[in-house]
């Protein structure tokens, strides 16, 4: 925005003085000193202030919108989009515990309300300490603060080649503003034992919802049904 100046600029002085000599009518203005000139100024102008408008002021409307110009709704730009991600290559052998346990964690931090999309994997593949023909059946979820953020997915493998399998898990869960901890928690559910060799996830903080509306979106199905067996 232009800084205000308090000198007037020269077409409004001209003004002003045509003003002031048209006050006296046919009169002269030699005998005017400039303190008398000060004076009759100030008068005509304050006289005629009421009448007088600004051709810019609407520019000064668009000046004050210009502190909204990183918005987008009413959210400043740092409340907008955040993504992270986390990863482990940790093998974990003859992995057999039938509750859910949590093998890889992070906290995620939203700026206001809204949604924590959460997107990843597990490598893994039957363990064969527990005999070539005992598969392993796992099966994973991702919890955000403790509460599920998906179905339970389930695979089982029952490849005696020794490759691996990735066993995808995708959720995503309404959240208020603050730190959250965000977690992948798997459980063996088969009759034989799981070699998890790596593990990983991706998530991505959202202000926005279905409708548009902040934080709104359908609560998964948390009762435990398996996702489809994956060979």
């Amino acid at each position: 925005m232009n800084k205000r100046t308090t000198s007037l600029p020269v077409l409004v002085i001209v003004a002003v003085i045509a003003l002031v000599l048209g006050s006296f009518g046919t009169a002269t203005a030699a005998g005017l000193t400039a303190g008398k000139v000060k004076k009759i100024a100030t008068k005509v102008v304050n006289k005629k202030a009421p009448s007088l408008s600004v051709a810019s002021a609407a520019n000064a409307a668009n000046a004050a919108n210009a502190a909204n110009a990183d918005k987008v709704d009413g959210l400043d730009a740092s409340s907008l989009v955040r993504a992270t991600g986390t990863s482990s290559s940790t093998d974990i052998p003859a992995f057999n515990a039938a509750t859910y346990t949590t093998i890889l964690s992070k906290v995620v931090t939203a700026p206001t309300g809204g949604l924590v999309v959460v997107s990843g994997g597990i490598n893994w593949a039957r363990d064969f300490t527990n005999g070539a023909g005992v598969p392993g059946e796992l099966q994973a979820r991702v919890t955000i603060d403790g509460a599920p953020a998906t179905i339970d997915f389930g695979a089982t493998d029952d490849d005696t080649s020794g490759y691996g399998n990735t066993l995808p898990v995708d959720g995503i869960l309404s959240v208020a503003a603050g730190n959250h901890t965000v977690a992948l928690q798997i459980r063996e559910v088969g009759p034989g034992n799981s070699f998890i060799y790596g593990s990983q996830f991706n998530t991505l903080f959202t202000p926005f919802g279905n409708a548009g509306a902040q934080g709104q979106v359908g609560r998964p199905d948390s009762s435990g049904a398996s996702g489809q067996p994956q060979h």
